[in-house]
């Protein structure tokens, strides 16, 4: 049912993700709702950009069980381009090509997160006062210093 749900604290709840936003559920009566409700596919709450490789929520619980701390992703105006699996996920013997959203050094639109708090009972969002956080995915993946 729960695929890498995240127990609060308190443990009487569980956060998780269900079509690109964040739900929780009471782990007594099972009752679920949605925190979130506009994130999509290239807007998405709780995935960080290795959620591709590692499935699981990007997010942290308060020590009261009150807030959780996550992230939104955002990739609607990164540029969709050509990616070769070589080693197939899928256990095949010939590489694979997907386009996927992944920008480069020197383009305009790069991928970006915003920080955000979410009131887990009242159901506010409050983003940090803080910029996007842009991301270059490649200079980590490729030129680790």
């Amino acid at each position: 049912m729960l695929d890498a749900g995240l127990c609060s604290p308190d443990g009487k709840s569980i956060a998780f993700i269900r079509e690109y936003n964040l739900w929780v559920m009471d782990r007594e009566t099972g009752k679920e709702r949605a925190l979130t409700g506009d994130g999509c596919e290239n807007f998405s709450y709780g995935q960080a950009h290795f959620s591709e490789i590692e499935s699981g929520l990007q997010a942290l619980w308060s020590p009261d069980s009150k807030q959780l701390l996550t992230v939104q992703r955002d990739t609607r105006e990164v540029k969709v381009r050509p990616h070769i699996h070589y080693i197939p996920r899928d256990g095949s013997l010939h590489p694979q090509l997907e386009e996927v959203r992944r920008a480069y050094p020197g383009d305009e639109n790069v991928e970006s997160y915003r920080l955000l708090s979410i009131d887990v009972k009242k159901g506010e969002l409050v983003s940090a006062d803080y910029h996007p956080m842009p991301v270059l995915w490649v200079w980590f993946r490729f030129f680790q210093w």
